[in-house]
């Protein structure tokens, strides 16, 4: 088994995909596993083909609920009682994820019809229950890797990043590990946390 771990990816579905097949990700590959440590939609463009693309790969797809996932179902409920969403919703891109998930307009979400209502729920209630059904609070294979400094490694262009294992029992194995040939871009997104922080210094 292989695995293949992001987080954040905020809608960003062209990055992602461009990532995953830089990094040799196959959905076509059984033994290749996506995990993606939370937030799957809000801020990018494209959270259609997100939503396409994890429904398509979904039993390669290991989901661990992020806030984003929380402020999707809350949004939802907010617009199901008849309410504007709150300001939050608007800021985070979470009524534009709707919005787009939907095909109705934004604007649309600020006074809301009962055609509206019906056009959200009849797409969002499968997308959440979806997710209610795939994510999970936390995801482990096992060991864990404890890598210290890695943002400055990453920033000096190490070759190699000291990192440790440290095994169910307690025990601590010394490993060297290496992030493969990164262009300026990369290494500032890695440094970054997500692309979300770096989107908004570019």
């Amino acid at each position: 088994m292989k695995y293949f771990v992001t987080s954040d990816v905020h809608s960003f579905f062209n990055e992602m995909q461009n990532a995953l097949h830089k990094a040799g990700f196959e959905e076509s590959n059984p033994d290749h596993k996506l995990v993606i440590c939370g937030d799957i939609f809000d801020r990018g463009e494209q959270s259609k083909e997100m939503y396409k693309y994890l429904r398509d790969i979904d039993n390669q797809l290991i989901l661990v609920r992020g806030n984003h996932e929380d402020l999707l179902e809350t949004c939802y409920n907010e617009i199901m009682s008849g309410s504007t969403p709150k300001l939050h919703h608007w800021s985070n891109k979470t009524v534009k994820t709707i919005s787009d998930l939907c095909n109705i307009d934004e604007r649309d979400l600020f006074r809301i019809s009962e055609e509206t209502k019906s056009k959200v729920h009849s797409v969002m209630l499968d997308v959440l229950l979806w997710i209610k059904d795939k994510a999970v609070d936390y995801f482990t294979v096992g060991d864990y890797i404890f890598v210290p400094g890695v943002r400055k490694a990453v920033l000096n262009n190490d070759s190699r990043i000291k990192a440790y294992v440290i095994k169910p029992d307690g025990t601590v194995n010394d490993i060297e590990l290496s992030t493969g040939p990164l262009t300026e871009d990369e290494r500032k997104i890695i440094a970054d946390g997500c692309l979300i922080n770096y989107y908004r210094e570019t």
